[in-house]
């Protein structure tokens, strides 16, 4: 089902999804969470979001395992990295992420990320 306007957070930490939703939600978006990387190309292909957060260490598949697959998409949205660990930031903008935020992150790095990539919201 696609939403206009939606965000895609893929964190395997459930307190930063919740936040980051939040967030987002507060600047007029729709969001949806995953917490791992395993069902992230499906959920694209069927939802269109407009932007994906996506973490680069979680359990079970990993960030930069899913960044490469996204990366091969034909109008893969823009991709924001996101870790506590600046070298996989560096690892992840190399591999094609658009954006790069080291956590914890403030909710005015999101707005003005939204501002920079001129997303439109609801």
């Amino acid at each position: 089902m696609k939403r206009k306007n939606l965000i895609l957070i893929v964190d395997d930490d459930q307190v930063f999804r919740a936040v980051t939703a939040y967030q987002f939600q507060e600047l007029g978006f729709n969001t949806t969470e995953l917490h791992s990387g395993k069902d992230v190309v499906d959920v694209i292909t069927k939802t269109k979001p407009k932007l994906v957060v996506l973490d680069m260490v979680m359990e079970g598949k990993e960030g930069m395992e899913t960044l490469l697959e996204l990366t091969e998409l034909e109008d893969c949205p823009p991709i924001i990295a996101v870790s506590a660990e600046r070298v996989y930031l560096n690892a992840a903008l190399a591999m094609g992420a658009e954006h790069a935020l080291l956590k914890p992150i403030l909710p005015e790095k999101f707005e003005a990320l939204v501002r920079e990539i001129d997303l439109p919201t609801l």
